[in-house]
């Protein structure tokens, strides 16, 4: 880790961590206080706790990595002040995940995600820094780590997380395991915490299709499938167990190729579920799959890593990217320099043009992966057969990421379909989704979709809102962001989709051509409606020379009188005209997308802005758009068509 100091790559992560170190020799640890402890229970708030937990664990890491480097000793003065105010604290959990009827010695000994990487992050900076470090403070630390970790973790009772199919049970498993081996030398405790961390990994990969998609979506996959790699890796330099290409390599590829087929371009990602559009993919990550070969298809990076990527600020994701990532990783295609963050026109990749869901071939210092006769690493010929650009069906075979040249992904477990392409220097993209309704991070969002154009989704998920009790408890669905009216799927009679494994769709139809994708769903069950007999949707999307074109059809029976609301949701103001075959559209940076409804039907169009409160807690917007007609009793075709067109050099606005 040393030497990334003084590397090109990491300069402004350097930058931000000597800054945050100086911060913490100035202010020390913030004081965590009864109040915002109690706000939780009492008011169902996180954040006022939360906001000053995470700057600790922000000084931990700064002035850890900085006393390493820098060796000053006032900064080593403040990170054993700190360290002894972590072990101070009354407990390493956050409010939120203790059970309300514990008491304090059980809120001590709770370890949920934040408990097991504080004791993984404290268990690598004693070891690592043990000369910096007061022999006293080295000794409470490992006391502390002990009494609230490792003891809980040998006792016969099982921890709820050791169940959960999700990323609980690979950040929790993951980082105790990391934990173990780290700071114990008793070879019996190291053994029995291994034992249950690798257990508790495998109980996480079950969590996951054949298709290896992460309905969590992309940030959790890099939480929770980050962990599963760190601590694998973690594993295999002590002892030599090789977790990623172990009896469950197939497997693990397929799930380490998941924000390939999520991509929309740039740093943005088909955000389905309570995940962000640009989430900051850890750089260490990525390249250890890289250098692994366990991924033969990943997106760029696109901007070089900050100490800000992270607002929980974890351990392990900083240290591993200072350690596994190249000079190469950070270069964009032929060596340019990475983008930053955000809109703009996509380049190209090395390579063909025709997908760059790839990284440069020889990034993270790894030669070139095997190509297919397309000339494209991990295209051409999907898992399960597909010739590339060829119109299919149903998948056949193992039901993995089926891959065409054009970039496109259908993922038949999770039931999500992506396709996107560069048009006139821009990348345009299309995603839908089924599932059911009880998903992880579960919204009640069976048939939504999104347009993107230009690092901008004109159609989009509002993503996830800030995290509350009620949040995860029964209001949820009362919350815009994870609802049926939060996302552009049919309302009927005004009420949407209801939660619930038993809400899923069908997939009745998918097909991946070389000009887009289609894919028809039977959304009947999600609704619970008298008079509804059934409900598909159809989306056929197909590109053009200057954008693309989705037709959406909703095909409606009803045995009685139904009103049938179709509502499109996006960030962006949806602007409303006169024309009756044109009743709205959407401008990006880039862009337009533009609504047009066929002749022959009468529809009441409508639109509203929603006042919102995001995941970090700031104030946000949503903008709906409402077409709504009132059927009779039969079978009714409701079809809606959407022109996406990409601004030519010199288009005015």
């Amino acid at each position: 880790m040393r030497a990334s100091a003084t590397a090109d790559r990491f300069a402004p992560l350097w930058a931000d961590l000597r800054a945050a170190a100086e911060d913490a020799v100035r202010d020390g640890p913030p004081p965590l206080r009864f109040r915002e402890f109690a706000a939780f229970r009492e008011r169902g708030d996180r954040l006022g706790y939360e906001r000053p937990y995470f700057a600790r664990r922000r000084q931990l890491a700064a002035l850890a990595l900085t006393v390493l480097v820098d060796e000053r000793p006032e900064q080593a003065t403040a990170l054993n002040d700190l360290v002894w105010a972590v072990c101070d604290e009354h407990t390493w959990a956050l409010p939120a995940h203790l059970a309300p009827d514990d008491g304090p010695a059980a809120h001590t000994r709770c370890v949920d995600l934040f408990a097991a990487e504080t004791a993984h992050a404290l268990a690598e900076v004693t070891r690592l820094l043990s000369p910096a470090l007061h022999p006293e403070v080295t000794a409470r630390a490992h006391a502390e780590i002990r009494r609230r970790v490792v003891e809980p973790m040998l006792e016969p009772r099982s921890q709820p997380w050791e169940s959960w199919r999700h990323n609980w049970s690979a950040v929790c498993g993951g980082a105790v395991g990391m934990t173990a081996l780290a700071l114990l030398d008793d070879e019996r405790e190291r053994a029995a915490l291994l034992a249950r961390a690798t257990r508790a990994q495998e109980v996480f990969l079950s969590g996951f299709g054949a298709d290896g998609a992460c309905t969590e979506g992309v940030g959790y996959w890099s939480y929770g499938f980050g962990y599963f790699v760190y601590f694998a890796e973690t594993l295999r330099d002590h002892t030599g167990q090789d977790l990623l290409t172990g009896a469950h390599g197939d497997h693990v590829r397929r799930i380490a190729e998941f924000p390939a087929a999520a991509w929309l371009g740039g740093g943005h990602f088909a955000n389905f579920a309570d995940s962000p559009e640009e989430p900051a993919l850890p750089a260490g990550l990525l390249c250890r799959l890289r250098q692994r070969r366990v991924a033969r298809s990943l997106p760029p990076l696109t901007t070089p890593p900050r100490l800000e990527d992270d607002p929980c600020y974890r351990w392990a994701p900083l240290t591993r990217t200072l350690c596994w990532a190249t000079d190469e990783a950070f270069a964009g295609p032929a060596g340019h320099p990475a983008t930053t963050r955000g809109g703009g026109p996509a380049a190209a990749t090395s390579g063909p043009t025709t997908d760059g869901a790839v990284v440069p071939d020889d990034a993270c210092g790894d030669p070139p992966e095997r190509t297919t006769e397309t000339g494209r690493e991990g295209g051409g010929r999907g898992d399960a057969g597909e010739v590339p650009g060829r119109a299919t069906g149903e998948t056949t075979g193992a039901p993995g990421p089926v891959v065409t040249e054009a970039g496109t992904w259908f993922l038949p477990a999770a039931q999500w379909i992506t396709d996107r392409r560069p048009v006139l220097g821009v990348p345009v993209a299309f995603a839908a989704k089924g599932g059911h309704n009880d998903e992880p991070h579960n919204h009640n969002d069976l048939g939504h979709f999104l347009l993107h154009v230009g690092g901008e989704s004109l159609l989009a998920d509002l993503g996830s809102p800030e995290y509350t009790r009620d949040y995860f408890g029964p209001g949820r669905y009362r919350v815009l962001h994870a609802s049926s009216e939060g996302h552009s799927v049919p309302l009927l009679d005004g009420t949407g989709q209801l939660p619930g494994a038993e809400r899923h769709a069908v997939v009745l139809h998918h097909e991946q051509r070389r000009d887009g994708v289609r894919l028809t769903l039977d959304l009947t069950s999600a609704y619970d409606h008298p008079a509804l007999l059934a409900l598909h949707r159809d989306l056929d999307w197909r590109h053009t020379e200057d954008g693309g074109r989705l037709l959406l059809t909703d095909t409606v029976e009803v045995a009685g009188d139904c009103a049938v609301t179709e509502t499109f949701v996006s960030r962006h103001r949806v602007r409303t005209g006169t024309d009756p075959t044109e009743p709205a559209h959407w401008r990006g940076r880039h862009g337009r997308v533009g609504l047009r409804v066929p002749p022959g039907r009468s529809w009441t169009v409508d639109d509203d802005e929603v006042r919102t409160v995001e995941h970090d807690g700031s104030p946000g917007v949503a903008r709906r758009l409402h077409l709504t007609t009132t059927l009779p009793p039969g079978i009714h075709d409701l079809p809606v068509e959407f022109t996406v067109v990409v601004d030519r050099a010199g288009t005015p606005r």
